[in-house]
């Protein structure tokens, strides 16, 4: 003779059977038909690599002293104005430029600190730098906190 049990099932245990069984099945709605290995892509860099500042930033100002406010003897009073359009480049990297902006502000970002030399090309009809002297050359030194600083003088004496 085949007994079979039979067990009640209250009303609180079949409402976590069924909220069990739907949640079964949303969830396996949401996963993918065919598993595949993940792809993870990352870099370990070392301590100090990650740490340290490689690069950093030259700035400064180009002036023009223009032909109008030239001064005259025994008058040494220089009047300078910002230069916009002159060209500011690091020596031997010609990616690494600038060109001075109505202000006369330029800004080189992104470069390798230590000793650098930097070369300032007014725009066409402005000439003869003033201070640095020549503007071609000039060292700068850069460093990661601070940026280096050069301002370039030119004169219109045409």
């Amino acid at each position: 003779m085949d007994e079979k049990s039979t067990k009640k099932i209250g009303r609180r245990d079949l409402l976590k059977v069924m909220t069990a069984s739907a949640g079964a099945l949303t969830i396996s709605a949401f996963l993918p038909k065919k598993w595949s290995k993940p792809v993870v892509d990352f870099g370990v860099s070392p301590v100090h690599a990650a740490a340290s500042i490689t690069t950093g930033t030259i700035q400064g100002t180009t002036y023009l002293n223009h032909a109008l406010n030239k001064p005259t003897a025994p008058d040494l009073v220089f009047t300078w104005f910002p230069m916009a359009g002159a060209t500011v480049s690091v020596d031997g990297m010609p990616a690494l430029k600038s060109t001075s902006g109505i202000n006369g502000v330029y800004t080189i970002t992104n470069v390798p600190i230590g000793s650098q030399t930097i070369t300032c090309v007014p725009p066409q009809d402005y000439y003869f730098p003033i201070d640095p002297n020549p503007a071609s050359n000039v060292p700068v030194t850069v460093s990661g906190i601070t940026p280096a600083t050069q301002d370039f003088h030119f004169e219109d004496r045409g």
